[in-house]
């Protein structure tokens, strides 16, 4: 047995227990002064939050404490699977049937290693990706794809409005299929200014995304702090 699928082992029941959904858990660098077990959870009763991770975290820490099942020291992380989701289980690939998503293959697997495509089909065995059908047990890493349209100015002539304003709106495939959001521009927003998810904020080198049910808040000196409403 792998180290990941040890990790699976240990963890999935007793999170799904606490009420959360195991995404993912991965050993990284092990033997190496960068190891790290990295665990990607979903919160099953609502979105995930700081408060819901920090629960996660503690679950975790505490059940690999006690089973030990890594040799030597590593680094934990636990967090939400945000907008590109990793998919393990035939489970995940039958939620996000339709979605884009790009796909790692095992070294013994034939054909090209490395694709995308969109999921068409999956079953317990295997899964449709674009037109090649793939087995699951071939897969060694699959992530969905975050993608959007290109921004489209609002008003008469296409124009931009008035500082704080959006600019324009952009279609999002994260949280629906198609759905079209807000797009302001960072240098527009003024300090104490709040912008409600869903929502992009745009800055020539950074886009900032916020999730519904989330605000975005300018502070005094033009750090954007986010919280969940």
């Amino acid at each position: 047995m792998t180290p990941n699928d040890l990790l699976t082992d240990l963890l999935t029941t007793a999170l799904a227990n606490a009420g959360f959904e195991l995404v993912d858990a991965r050993a990284v660098a092990l033997n190496s002064p960068n190891a790290s077990v990295v665990v990607l959870v979903d919160h099953l009763v609502g979105a995930n939050d700081l408060e819901a991770i920090s629960v996660a975290s503690k679950l975790v820490s505490a059940i690999l404490d006690e089973a030990d099942p890594i040799d030597g020291p590593y680094t934990l992380e636990v967090s939400s699977p945000g907008l590109e989701r990793p998919l393990r289980t035939a489970a995940h690939f039958r939620r996000f049937l339709g979605t884009l998503v790009k796909v790692k293959l095992r070294a013994e697997a034939v054909g090209d290693r490395r694709f995308e495509g969109v999921i068409e089909a999956a079953d317990d065995e295997q899964v449709t990706i674009g037109a090649r059908r793939v087995a699951l047990a071939d897969i060694d890493a699959a992530t969905t794809v975050f993608v959007w349209g290109p921004a489209v100015a609002k008003g008469p002539g296409k124009k931009a409005n008035g500082p704080g304003q959006p600019k324009g709106t952009r279609e999002v495939h994260a949280w629906s299929d198609g759905l079209r959001v807000p797009v302001y521009d960072r240098s527009s927003l003024a300090a104490g200014q709040s912008v409600k998810g869903p929502a992009i904020i745009e800055e020539r080198e950074t886009t900032t995304v916020i999730p519904p049910q989330w605000t975005a808040t300018v502070d005094k000196i033009g750090c954007i702090f986010a919280r969940k409403e």
